[in-house]
């Protein structure tokens, strides 16, 4: 792999309260987000959270943060979702908006570009100091409406063609509550050599270990994943160079999405 400055993305900021929230917003937009199955009295516990803001006693607590791992956060097909930027050119955000929408060729949800970013589901912001990141899908609907909930850290008029689709699909793919690939669980996962990889995260992003494993090593459950197995072309996959996997694999960088990108994007989103 052509060595390259390691600029790579990881989830709009998690705090242990706004999970419970993030739960609540994923019901209320889009019920099927939550697993049929889960027992009844933690399905009471979600209803009189959600529609009544009501938690009647200790052990539904509980109950709800069991509900964190296993609720999706899609929003509604045929959702028209309101985005603002906080700052940023208009030549970078004409180019933002047209990358990102390209998304929309394949799914059933509507972007609506506003001014007033205390209207907006979607904050933009360019904040150099901050990375790239993006929150997921209705996880965004718990952020403060002061809050942005996208940022691209390092996009510019000099940012090469190709990085900047690369980097505005995939926070755009978040934002519609897809995940980072190499956490799929589907064919085995990504042979890791941990300690090397442990090494090259912390070094190349300024990560400690706990943030290494929580945006590489971390997978998700089987039952978090509609995917049917892991697609190192997708537009949500890291770049991994082999020098920190066992055996020889590698990933390059991807700036366009996938086949499976958009078979995916259009079953999750599809016309009613």
């Amino acid at each position: 792999m052509k060595p390259q400055p390691i600029k790579i993305c990881s989830f709009g900021k998690r705090s242990h309260s706004r999970s419970i929230k993030n739960v609540k917003n994923a019901f209320l937009e889009n019920p099927v987000n939550v697993p049929e199955d889960i027992p009844t009295d933690s399905m009471d516990a979600l209803e009189n959270y959600s529609n009544r803001n009501i938690i009647r006693e200790p052990d539904d607590m509980r109950r709800l943060f069991e509900l964190v791992l296993p609720t999706e956060s899609l929003w509604k097909p045929g959702r028209e979702i309101r985005i603002a930027f906080l700052g940023g050119s208009k030549k970078i955000k004409d180019k933002v908006r047209a990358i990102g929408n390209e998304w929309l060729q394949f799914a059933n949800l509507r972007f609506k570009y506003i001014t007033d970013p205390e209207l907006a589901h979607i904050r933009i912001a360019f904040n150099k100091r901050d990375g790239s990141w993006s929150g997921l899908g209705t996880d965004n609907l718990s952020y403060d409406s002061n809050e942005p909930t996208m940022n691209f850290g390092w996009l510019d008029a000099d940012t090469p063609e190709s990085e900047f689709r690369g980097v505005v699909l995939h926070e755009y793919g978040h934002m519609m509550g897809c995940g980072h690939e190499h956490e799929s669980p589907k064919n085995g996962g990504i042979p890791w050599d941990k300690p090397k990889a442990l090494k090259f995260y912390m070094n190349s992003q300024g990560w400690s270990a706990e943030e290494v494993q929580e945006q590489v090593f971390d997978r998700y459950t089987h039952n978090q994943i509609r995917g049917t197995r892991l697609d190192k072309k997708s537009i949500m996959m890291y770049a991994i160079p082999n020098t920190i996997t066992i055996g020889n694999f590698q990933v390059g960088w991807n700036n366009e999405l996938s086949r499976s990108d958009k078979s995916f994007i259009k079953r999750i989103y599809k016309h009613s």
